[in-house]
């Protein structure tokens, strides 16, 4: 199983946040799931499936997830596990050599309730501008 190594997977995940950072809000929900990837699409509203972003986790090892949630744009949308979450997670999943544990922020969490265990990670943006357009027809 041929893995990312540390510096590309940062870059995956300064490209999700810058990009999300720029953005005023952002609804995800898992579009696909099975052995080979996970899917994440985000949009600014769900009931039209008007995807802005898709990350996509391959070759996952383990989640643990919501199906659906809001995000806070404000924080990095995703991160790496810190040390103390990487041990829970081997605990929990004896997670092999190779994966990289994601955690995913989610407002209204004080802690997150999205780890995902992968060894890539990739992503496509969609609509460069989703809020550009007339907003008033996605919230209205």
């Amino acid at each position: 199983m041929s893995t990312m190594n540390l510096q590309e997977i940062h870059e995956k995940i300064a490209g999700i946040n810058d990009y999300l950072g720029k953005c005023l809000w952002m609804d995800f929900e898992v579009t696909s799931m099975n052995g080979g990837e996970i899917i994440l699409s985000g949009c600014i509203d769900q009931s039209y499936n008007d995807y802005a972003i898709e990350i996509e986790f391959k070759s996952p090892y383990f989640v643990s997830t919501l199906f659906s949630w809001h995000t806070d744009t404000s924080v990095p949308f995703i991160s790496l596990a810190n040390k103390e979450e990487v041990v829970e997670m081997n605990v929990r999943y004896r997670v092999e050599e190779g994966n990289y544990i994601f955690k995913i922020n989610v407002e209204d969490y004080e802690k997150t309730p999205i780890y995902i265990g992968a060894s890539k990670i990739d992503y496509r943006i969609i609509n460069t501008e989703p809020f550009a357009q007339d907003i008033q027809k996605h919230i209205c």
